[in-house]
């Protein structure tokens, strides 16, 4: 049995098309073309296609190289529990084409994780994932399946729940239930689901708020530059998308080292997560205008260090007298002083619109 048969094949490439406008061809573990964009390839040879999942390699095509069945582009492996299943091959740029043949790939990977999981009996989990989006965007076009749902799973409308927000980097796990991030969810709460790219919802009843955190902490802190969390402050299940939207804040809010945040805890980052981002973007121009990388990665750790010149200097390796240099600097390019209290607030509240 293929792992992915034509229909699911020709879904991806008719996706990927509507969004880049490219010619996309689907190649199967044989070099056959199964599905395509152009139908008149479907069941021909394709020989980069065949390399591509024979040797599990990338391989570009920038002009005429005369392999059978190929035209200028992009040919990506797609793989599944780290095997070879296919290839897929888009035309055009080869630059362009990687980022759509990369999209397709993705696509194929979530409609496996997806299968993956009904396979395991998890029509139950769909049917959560469902329920909680409609939550969520609080679209909901039939309350009585809703009513439905909260008992067969215990939940009461008018009981006390949060809700926690994960975001892992796409490339760090596999998807499927073998991700150890999944493994923690099951340990924290039956009703979670997974939102492209990367994002992961969980709703907790507030007595497991405890359990949760101390989970959610151990599994940021074990891959602080991978994974961050944020979580909500309690509501009730009417409002809980409101709950959502402080969770995701927090989540953006949580930095390197401390990966899991509550809401409950942000203080000046409840302001910044209020502002839009064109606004952070003009804000944040304004003030560190004419600064470079270097003086900005000095401001951070400065206002970091509550303004200490000798943990700073400590921290970036540096003399005092450098430092000072340094601030000084800073203060004539851009004018605003870094220690004075006025012009450090705005510095500081730009260096963090920049770095969200």
């Amino acid at each position: 049995m293929e792992i992915i048969d034509r229909e699911t094949a020709q879904y991806i490439v008719d996706t990927v098309k509507s969004v880049c406008g490219k010619d996309i061809n689907y190649i199967d573990a044989r070099g056959i073309i199964i599905a395509s964009t152009d139908h008149s390839w479907v069941d021909s040879f394709h020989e980069i296609g065949y390399q591509v999942v024979t040797q599990g390699t990338a391989k570009e095509v920038s002009g005429d190289e005369g392999f059978f069945g190929v035209q200028k582009g992009v040919n990506l492996p797609v793989f599944y529990h780290g095997k070879v299943i296919a290839a897929v091959g888009i035309s055009g740029e080869v630059e362009e084409a990687g980022k759509y043949a990369a999209l397709a790939q993705k696509i194929t990977t979530i409609l496996l994780r997806e299968r993956e999981m009904e396979a395991r009996g998890s029509r139950k989990r769909s049917k959560i994932s469902y329920m909680l989006r409609a939550l969520l965007r609080q679209d909901i076009t039939d309350y009585t399946e809703l009513k439905v749902f909260f008992k067969e799973n215990s939940l009461r409308e008018s009981g006390k729940y949060r809700m926690a927000f994960v975001h892992v980097r796409s490339d760090v796990f596999e998807e499927g239930m073998n991700n150890p991030v999944i493994r923690v969810f099951e340990k924290i709460s039956p009703w979670y689901t997974y939102e492209y790219p990367g994002e992961y919802i969980l709703l907790l009843k507030e007595s497991d708020t405890g359990k949760a955190m101390r989970l959610l902490r151990e599994l940021t802190g074990g891959h602080s530059t991978d994974i961050t969390a944020g979580m909500g402050t309690v509501k009730e299940l009417s409002n809980i998308s409101q709950s959502w939207q402080e969770a995701r804040m927090a989540q953006k809010s949580a930095q390197s080292g401390q990966s899991f945040c509550l809401y409950e805890e942000l203080g000046f980052e409840m302001l910044l997560g209020n502002v839009s981002e064109k606004v952070k973007t003009q804000y944040a121009d304004k003030i560190l205008k004419g600064l470079d990388p270097e003086d900005l990665h000095m401001l951070k750790v400065y206002y970091s260090q509550d303004m200490s010149l000798q943990k700073t200097c400590e921290r970036l390796n540096m003399h005092k007298n450098t430092l000072q240099y340094r601030l000084n600097r800073i203060r004539d390019i851009c004018g605003y002083d870094p220690r004075r209290f006025r012009d450090g607030v705005s510095l500081y509240a730009a260096v963090e619109m920049q770095s969200k």
